[in-house]
């Protein structure tokens, strides 16, 4: 799964992002947009990412969002 943030600063300050998926947080903050994650078979179910922004300079937003991980192990062959 490849989550995806735009974001424009209003002041043109460079932000940066610091993603979490359920309270954890996936690394410190960065300049990436972007955050892949791979749910193994047990994490089926209902969880949530977290998303901050920050400026730099004071400015700091939020967001986040609930998604569901439908798991179906692949089929025998006949």
């Amino acid at each position: 799964m490849i989550f995806v943030s735009s974001v424009l600063d209003p002041d043109g300050d460079e932000v940066y992002f610091r993603w979490a998926v359920d309270s954890t947080p996936t690394g410190s903050w960065q300049q990436l947009s972007a955050f892949a994650w791979t749910p193994m078979p047990w994490q089926s179910g209902l969880h949530r990412i977290f998303l901050e922004f920050d400026d730099g300079w004071g400015a700091r937003s939020e967001g986040e969002a609930d998604f569901v991980i439908f798991y179906s192990p692949p089929r025998p062959w006949d």
